[in-house]
């Protein structure tokens, strides 16, 4: 998607981009609070409530698109270990401006 955006202005390029942070970060929280539920719930340890079956379940249904950035395994394992539970993703880099 965002290669057929060349003809588009700056500001509707950089609107898209925010859209589309927004959507991964969504997901993302949710991916965390599912999964430190499963680890610490009555579904601790059994087959499909481990972190890849939540990671497949999200992309499928929220992620879908060509244009999405996908969630990673070790990226909601580190987040759990962590503490950032239900938080948004760490950015690297300055704040994006539009």
């Amino acid at each position: 998607m965002l290669t057929k955006l060349a003809n588009l202005g700056g500001y509707l390029k950089k609107a898209i981009r925010t859209l589309i942070s927004r959507e991964y970060s969504a997901a993302f929280n949710k991916a965390t609070k599912i999964y430190t539920a499963n680890l610490k719930g009555p579904n601790a340890k059994k087959k499909n409530f481990g972190v890849e079956a939540i990671m497949n379940k999200i992309n499928a249904e929220e992620l879908f698109g060509d244009h999405n950035k996908k969630l990673k395994k070790l990226a909601i394992i580190d987040a759990v270990a962590s503490g950032y539970i239900g938080v948004l993703p760490l950015k690297k880099g300055c704040p994006q401006t539009i």
